[in-house]
C-alpha cells in the first residue's frame, strides 16, 4: 500500500486476497472452514474501515449501513461474522439468521456417476443461514461484487 492511499484500501485488498485464497485448490476441512470465516470477517468489516476512514466523503461514509442493509449477501456476511465473534447473533441484532454458519458438506453423490455439475458430488463449505445451504463461495464472490458495485458507485474505485 502506497503512502498516500486511502486506510480503507488497506481492508479492502485483505478481502480481496482473502477471497483468492478460498478459490485454490484446496482440501475441504476445518482450516479451509476458518479461512472462509476470515474472508466473511473481514469482509463484513470494511464497512468500518469505510465509515472510520476521513478519506472518505462524509456523504459515502453515511451510506455504508443503509447500503448493507439492502443487500443479502452481506447482511449473510454479517451475520456469520458476527456469529464466529459472540457465537449467535441475538435475534433482534441479525440481519438474516442469528445462528448463520459455515460447515463441510459431504458429497451427495458419487463422484463419476454424474456429470460434475449436476449434482455435490465433492465436498465442499456451504453457508447455512435461514435453514438454507448455499454454497460459500457463491457466498463470498456475491459479497464482494456488491462491495465492489458500492465503492465504484462512490467513486472510490
Amino acid at each position: 500500500m502506497s503512502a498516500g492511499s486511502p486506510r480503507w484500501r488497506e481492508k479492502y485488498d485483505r478481502m480481496k486476497r482473502w477471497q483468492s485464497e478460498l478459490t485454490q485448490d484446496l482440501p475441504v476441512d476445518n482450516r479451509l472452514v476458518d479461512q472462509y470465516y476470515a474472508f466473511f470477517e473481514c469482509c463484513y468489516h470494511l464497512k468500518d474501515w469505510l465509515k472510520n476512514d476521513a478519506t472518505v466523503p462524509r456523504s459515502v461514509r453515511s451510506k455504508v449501513e443503509a447500503y448493507i442493509r439492502k443487500s443479502r449477501p452481506l447482511c449473510t456476511c454479517g451475520d456469520i461474522a458476527n456469529g464466529s465473534k459472540h457465537l449467535e447473533r441475538e435475534p433482534g441484532k441479525a440481519w438474516v439468521d442469528p445462528a448463520a454458519r459455515l460447515s463441510v458438506a459431504p458429497p451427495a453423490f458419487q463422484p463419476g456417476v454424474f456429470q460434475k455439475d449436476a449434482f455435490q458430488t465433492e465436498a465442499q463449505v456451504i453457508v447455512k443461514v435461514s435453514s438454507k445451504r448455499h454454497n460459500a463461495l457463491k457466498v463470498a464472490n456475491e459479497c464482494v461484487r456488491e462491495w465492489e458495485t458500492f465503492l465504484r458507485s462512490k467513486g472510490l474505485i
